[in-house]
């Protein structure tokens, strides 16, 4: 067991090993691949992921044989890339019979994630479009998540696949227990990000060699003038067994704090390509989750493999085919443009005086049926002209893409919007399995965020968010918003239920309001018009008012601050108040909260009968009259 780097009193020699062997063995291929699948979809070599460039790759393509005048990779990756984006998913977070105090702080973490995954960027803004971009080019799009404890704070990185390794034996099963990074960082960063380590750890990034020019690619690097990068290496392993993240010692400490022993074989090492094969490992810590710290969107599943399809790889064949035929018509099309011509050569006609002028005049010795004979070349084949159509259409087709959805062309036939809707609906099919993915990278990003929040408050108790609610920035420490893992679940919630054109969107919120399903307030919500805040933001605060002061009643005391007051809309307060205490009750609260919300409503009963016009007596002007009895049986 010693022998295995995760059990090893000093794993960095190993992990050090074990990753360059990984990198001769997969990295070299992969990062082909990698360019290859980028050249084919930009359709030239022009730009590189090793940033190396040539600027006249372009020019290379003139009468090249690879050449294509469509380039139908980039047209289908567009397109399905366009139509993933437009999914636009909500991590939502589910308490299992919690409570209402912990169905509040879930509303806290809800809101408190979705902050750090709007402002990263990923549900909208660059990252999220890099990752989905990434993901149908090449073997997959990632992030990877890092809690940076020296500078507190949560990084949200782009993740190349081609620097993540994964020893075949265990990718076969797609659920691998270990991988294996490398990366080429600057050194000044590493630096950062260990500015409390040991001396001994940080000498050894400072004397570590840098990286070589295969890695950095560039012609005029000077390490001291321009950057300095540096080669480290990484690896995970999951833990053996179940882990209970509540006992201190799956961090590898005690009750007291001090370092001891992990209660599992999870571990995380980062070791550096240094000068030195004795460098100490940058870090090693128990890792004690069943997740690497990466989240990946896998769009086209490969069976026995860990990795994805790019749709350059998918289509790479069609694509050579369409080239292949390009240039087969092209040369037919040479051969009309430029005729063949047999001189007889006793008709003493210089052969110079044949040239593309309109008209001129040539004088032979022979009739000119035999001085001069052209061969004309034969038809092109109506099939031959056809495939050039064929193959593009077989290629959207392999993929589940219509013409519909790429050129905006609308089907012979059709028209009218629920044939359209009909046939948008049938194309959604074969890209469930994209969807589905695009949702498991969102869900595993709130995971990811969890981790490293929670990772950050456990090595600093006062460590605070700051995240929106009711439309202003609350400040709080994360371990007072923080609940266990079993009492709430992240599910996906579909934001986009909704069609998405505005005025489809119109028609169909506004069907919802005749049905019965919206209310004219949630139909203005739902409009998501830029205007619609300034709009609604004074009868939404009516509601938000009531909620604000039920809140307040279940949390703590009912004080005269809490009390209902005549400005407030007293038949809202009710229902408001009668759907809280139906949800204490149905929850099985405690008695106190709903004892609470009880003598709120019974004031607000109060102040309804106060505000009621006082009953006329019997008989008098206006009064109702009085019910008659029911007829007496004969």
């Amino acid at each position: 067991m010693a022998d295995i780097w995760y059990h090893s009193d000093d794993p960095a020699r190993d992990v050090l090993h074990i990753g360059k062997r990984l990198w001769e063995d997969q990295g070299r291929d992969r990062i082909q691949l990698a360019e290859d699948s980028l050249a084919l979809y930009l359709g030239s070599r022009r730009h590189s992921i090793t940033g190396r460039t040539r600027p006249m790759a372009v020019l290379d393509l003139l009468g090249s044989d690879t050449s294509s005048t469509y380039n139908m990779i980039q047209a289908i990756a567009d397109t399905q890339i366009s139509a993933v984006l437009r999914n636009k998913v909500r991590p939502l977070f589910v308490t299992e019979g919690g409570t209402s105090e912990e169905q509040a702080r879930a509303k806290a973490m809800q809101q408190a994630v979705d902050g750090f995954l709007y402002g990263l960027g990923l549900q909208q803004g660059a990252l999220g479009k890099e990752v989905c971009t990434h993901g149908h080019i090449f073997e997959a799009g990632g992030i990877e998540w890092t809690p940076d404890l020296a500078n507190h704070r949560v990084l949200g990185t782009i993740a190349w696949p081609w620097e993540y390794f994964v020893a075949r034996k265990e990718a076969r099963y797609g659920n691998p227990r270990q991988l294996f990074g490398r990366h080429v960082v600057d050194r000044d960063q590493l630096l950062a990000f260990l500015k409390d380590a040991p001396k001994s750890v940080r000498d050894a990034v400072e004397n570590a060699k840098p990286a070589s020019y295969e890695d950095t690619q560039d012609d005029i690097r000077d390490p001291h003038r321009i950057s300095d990068q540096v080669v480290i290496f990484k690896a995970w392993h999951l833990p053996s067994g179940r882990v209970d993240l509540k006992d201190p010692r799956a961090f590898g400490k005690n009750e007291d704090g001090n370092k001891c022993k992990p209660s599992h074989d999870g571990r995380h090492v980062v070791v550096i390509d240094g000068s030195s094969p004795d460098d100490p490992a940058l870090i090693d810590i128990p890792w004690p989750y069943d997740s690497f710290p990466l989240s990946w969107y896998k769009p086209n599943y490969v069976p026995g493999s860990y990795w994805s399809r790019g749709v350059p790889e998918i289509l790479a064949a069609s694509q050579i085919e369409l080239n292949t035929w390009n240039q087969r018509i092209r040369r037919i099309l040479e051969l009309h443009a430029r005729p063949l011509l047999f001189l007889w050569k006793n008709a003493k006609l210089n052969p110079a005086q044949i040239t593309n002028a309109l008209a001129n005049i040539f004088q032979v010795d022979v009739p000119p049926s035999e001085a001069v004979h052209q061969i004309s070349a034969p038809a092109v084949p109506a099939d031959l002209v056809n495939r050039i159509a064929e193959i593009p259409q077989w290629a959207r087709d392999q993929l589940g893409m219509s013409e519909m959805s790429m050129t905006a062309k609308k089907p012979a036939g059709v028209n009218h919007e629920p044939g359209m809707a009909y046939l948008a609906d049938t194309e959604t099919v074969r890209h469930t399995t994209k969807m589905l993915a695009w949702e498991e990278f969102h869900l595993d990003c709130a995971q990811q965020v969890i981790r490293c929040l929670r990772t950050l408050a456990e090595n600093d108790n006062a460590f605070e968010i700051v995240f929106e609610a009711d439309s202003q920035l609350k400040r709080t420490k994360w371990k007072d918003i923080d609940i266990d893992a079993d009492k709430f679940k992240i599910k996906s919630w579909p934001t986009n239920f909704l069609k998405q054109a505005p005025a489809q969107r119109a028609d169909q919120i506004m069907d919802f309001v005749d049905r019965g399903l919206f209310s004219p307030e949630m139909a203005l919500e739902a409009l998501d018009a830029p205007d619609i805040e300034a709009l609604t933001g004074d009868r939404k605060a009516i509601s938000q008012n009531i909620e604000k002061h039920l809140d307040r009643i279940v949390a703590g005391e009912y004080t005269e601050r809490d009390m209902p007051t005549p400005y407030m809309d007293l038949a809202m307060a009710r229902v408001l108040g009668v759907q809280r205490y139906n949800k204490l009750e149905a929850d099985e609260e405690g008695e106190d909260k709903v004892d609470r919300v009880i003598k709120f409503l019974q004031d607000v009963d109060t102040l309804i009968a106060k505000q009621a016009p006082p009953v006329a007596p019997a008989g008098a002007p206006g009064a109702a009259p009085p019910p008659q009895s029911p007829p007496q049986a004969a």
